[in-house]
């Protein structure tokens, strides 16, 4: 297939054909007639004219975008991987056709204003939300990356992710009408936030440039607000491409200084891009210190224009403690340290590009002051000290809030260096400066204790609390290496024991994988540890994620004699024992998936694996009133070995 899409051989067919019922209510389908594909051949057929004529567009530009889609691995982009090579080649002639054609007019209409009233601020503005509105089509419904939601019979836009991956099957909206994707609604979004931002008297002013040389003088303002690129997250200089070569041809020349490039400018992006420096391990090295470099100097920046009481207000969200130890490093060597710090859910469950992921749905506000410039040296165990007593009463908060799982442990960051930011360095007292990443991982200590407090879990075995954690934050998500062995060693466990002798996780290259009940019955390792445990009386010895597993795989398997025995011989003989508990528990973390707001009918975030845990455990704990009279009818004598038949 991709040898075929390089090659030029991909083409377009037209399948069918979807009209709305009365009112936009409901949806008629039909097979593509003759007659609609007369109707995409006459567009391909106008498009091939067009570009005869000269182009209306500044800079001597083309009629459609030629100018190239990055080929490099930006962890975005997989379309060029299908021929898809040039902006161009992301939409079909009928949708070039039609951008073209708006964008002509957009055009137009400037030259028309200007003429009727003299007034070229005026009719640049006009011409310019306009500009957006053909943007906004392209995205909406006139590109091939516009995938169709069967479950909710609608169309998705190109960047309903932020990625342009490959679409198999495509919509296309009619840009004529009303409906979705078309002019009339890009006028209705563009006409509706005008009207509501109008609404703020004070008159505000955009100056393209660049974070890390403001133009403005020292102590100048009384705030500063920035929400700086999540590192690694999002490629958006070479994302926004997409809208780029459409702007710069609606109305690039009117803002010169801004459209000079031929695609947007990327060298000083600030966010870690490893492709850009030649991939592999020394990319992602001179990436992260290229990051590093630019959100010191932004944040110095910020520092140099912000007046002695000001505030600076950092809004920032990553899972890796790793991305936080370098945005926080480069606020403290800025001179700027949090006062306060607020989590704000901000993401959208159902989003694409969060999905499946584990990713944070909330962003961490972090208001900033500047730091004095005789900020005293603070001693490691007063400040251990002091965080132990104020992150656990911030987190009290956040957990009233509902704040739960991966946002929960990124939310007492902000308070956290709220204690040791005032002071110039932390040292102990042997001499040794104690880092950012340390002090980080304390905080994970002291989190990961107040969560499972409040799960009612501080009582379990290392192993357990690793993986009722790991659900918790997680779900069932992969984790980078770093960020997992972080998670261990805050309960008390050894990654490496972990995967070699419990085989609770899998570890591919710098990912690790948590396993399910299912994944560990295969697995000889754990069964021979089982049928260790069981054969010399250890069972009730055994960490009490392995008793679950077992338990639940027996059930899985409809061996109810088998897990009755194995209940017998490890002590679980009432419904007050501690099994009962952990299994809760981990049923109210694991399952937290389904019940998601904002999701379609029948929708589920949990993966097909997980899914078939939480069955297992509901099933399991309805059933052991029963399951605990059957343990209990056992002699001893009678008990069947672990995996017998």
């Amino acid at each position: 297939m991709k040898a075929e899409a390089q090659a030029g051989r991909m083409g377009h067919r037209l399948v069918a054909v979807v009209t709305t019922k009365g009112k936009g209510q409901g949806r008629n389908y039909r097979l593509a007639t003759e007659e609609d594909m007369e109707a995409f051949r006459k567009a391909e057929k106008a498009l091939q004219n067009l570009l005869q004529t000269p182009s209306p567009w500044a800079f001597g530009l083309s009629w459609v975008p030629e100018e190239s889609v990055p080929t490099h691995d930006t962890r975005a982009f997989f379309v060029h991987l299908y021929g898809q090579t040039r902006w161009c080649d992301l939409f079909n002639p009928r949708q070039l056709l039609s951008l073209c054609t708006f964008g002509k007019w957009v055009r137009e209409a400037y030259r028309q204003i200007l003429r009727e009233s003299g007034d070229d601020e005026f009719a640049k503005a006009v011409a310019t939300y306009l500009a957006f509105g053909v943007d906004f089509m392209a995205n909406r419904g006139q590109s091939v990356l516009c995938g169709w939601d069967a479950s909710k019979e609608t169309g998705r836009s190109v960047f309903a992710g932020h990625h342009l991956h490959m679409v198999w099957d495509y919509m296309e909206t009619m840009p004529i009408g009303e409906a979705l994707g078309s002019w009339c609604e890009a006028l209705g979004y563009i006409i509706r936030y005008l009207t509501r931002e109008s609404r703020i008297p004070q008159a505000g002013s955009a100056h393209l440039g660049s974070a890390t040389s403001l133009p403005f003088p020292d102590k100048h303002f009384d705030a500063v607000i920035i929400d700086p690129p999540y590192a690694d997250n999002v490629p958006y200089a070479d994302l926004s491409d997409f809208f780029y070569v459409w702007l710069r041809r609606t109305v690039g020349d009117l803002y010169p200084e801004a459209f000079q490039w031929t695609l947007t400018p990327k060298d000083e992006e600030a966010v870690v891009n490893p492709a850009r420096f030649g991939g592999g391990k020394k990319g992602e090295q001179i990436a992260q210190a290229h990051y590093q470099r630019l959100m010191q100097k932004s944040f110095e920046e910020i520092y140099r224009v912000l007046k002695p009481e000001g505030m600076a207000v950092v809004m920032f969200t990553h899972r890796s403690t790793e991305a936080w130890e370098r945005l926080i490093q480069s606020l403290l060597d800025a001179g700027l340290y949090p006062t306060a710090s607020f989590p704000v859910h901000t993401e959208m469950e159902a989003s694409t590009h969060q999905r499946g992921k584990g990713a944070i749905q909330s962003t961490i506000l972090m208001a900033c002051r500047r730091r004095p410039e005789n900020a005293p040296i603070g001693w490691y165990a007063q400040v251990r000290a002091e965080m132990e007593q104020v992150i656990p009463q911030r987190l009290k908060e956040f957990w009233d809030a509902g704040i739960r799982g991966a946002d929960f442990f990124i939310s007492a960051i902000g308070p956290s260096v709220g204690v040791f930011g005032r002071f110039r360095k932390v040292m102990r007292p042997d001499g040794r400066e104690v880092s950012v990443g340390e002090l980080l991982d304390e905080v994970r200590t002291i989190v990961t204790s107040f969560a499972l407090e409040r799960l009612g879990l501080s009582r379990l075995d290392e192993p357990t609390r690793f993986y009722v954690l790991y659900r918790w934050a997680y779900g069932g998500d992969e984790l980078e290496f770093d960020e997992a062995n972080k998670l261990a060693k805050s309960v008390g466990a050894e990654l490496d024991r972990l995967q070699e002798q419990q085989r609770l996780i899998k570890r591919d290259d710098s990912v690790v994988t948590l396993l399910t009940f299912t994944e560990r019955w295969q697995d000889k390792t754990c069964q021979g540890r089982w049928m260790h445990a069981l054969e010399n009386g250890a069972v009730a010895q055994l960490p009490e994620i392995d008793q679950l597993h077992i338990a639940l795989g027996f059930w899985r398997r409809g061996e109810t004699d088998m897990l009755a025995g194995f209940l017998r011989r490890a002590g679980i003989q009432d419904e007050t024992h501690p099994f009962w508990q952990t299994a809760q528990a981990i049923l109210e973390v694991e399952g937290l998936g389904t019940r998601n707001e904002g999701l379609g009918k029948g929708e589920n975030l949990l993966p097909s694996n997980l899914r078939e845990e939480v069955k297992a455990l509901e099933q399991l704990l309805a059933s052991k009133r029963n399951l605990l009279r059957q343990a209990a009818s056992f002699a001893e004598s009678e008990q069947p070995t672990l995996f017998q038949g």
